[in-house]
Order: structure tokens, then sequence, then C-alpha cells
């Protein structure tokens, strides 16, 4: 009975601040309560039940089963409002020029780069 002092109802040894011990006496009822653990005098857990609550019945509909909804509209930020405004003439940058040559007919591969 004196160890339960030091213990909550869920069988944690409470904190200094709670119980008031100074530095000292918590070593030692922490290293109380550990042995009689090992000495099954008091339980490592107690597990506390609690009673469940009736559902509400106030007017908010069951949840759907399944992912939820997708959204409709896309996300801000990401509008049309922007890609109106580009204009790919505008680009400095040069295009190169590929030849697509089909696999059958190529030969050997040819490292990339321009240099030959």
């Amino acid at each position: 009975d004196l160890l339960r002092k030091f213990i909550s109802e869920r069988a944690k040894i409470k904190a200094r601040r709670i119980s008031g011990n100074d530095a000292g006496q918590q070593r030692e009822v922490a290293r109380a309560v550990k042995n009689a653990r090992e000495m099954a005098l008091i339980p490592y857990t107690n597990r506390v039940t609690t009673q469940r609550r009736e559902r509400r019945s106030d007017d908010r509909a069951p949840r759907a089963d399944g992912p939820p909804p997708r959204p409709t509209a896309p996300p801000p930020g990401q509008g049309g409002d922007q890609s109106d405004d580009f204009d790919p003439s505008e680009v400095d940058t040069p295009l190169e020029s590929v030849d697509v040559v089909d696999a059958d007919q190529a030969g050997e591969p040819v490292a990339a780069g321009g240099d030959g």
C-alpha cells in the first residue's frame, strides 16, 4: 500500500512534481516499484476500461466507405491565368534538330555531343 501512493491508476510511477519527492527519494521509489513489479506484488500495467459513448443522434450523415471525394476545381495557384501569357515564339533558345532512325536500320551507337 505504501508504494501504491507513488503509482498512478495506470500503474505508472508518478513524477516528482506530483508526488513531492526530491531526486534521491524518487530514485528510491522507482527502484522499490521496479523490484515490487518483478516480484509480482504490483502490476506492470493496469488497464483502465472506459465506457464507450453512445453515437450522437444529430443531423450528421453517416461516414461513407471508400476513399474521400476528389476535388472538382484545380488547386489554387495552378489556374489557367499564367498559361495565357506564355508565347513560345518569345523564347530565345534555339532548338536542336533530331533525326529519327528506325532501330533495325541503325548501326553502331554514336556518342552524343556533335564532335563525332
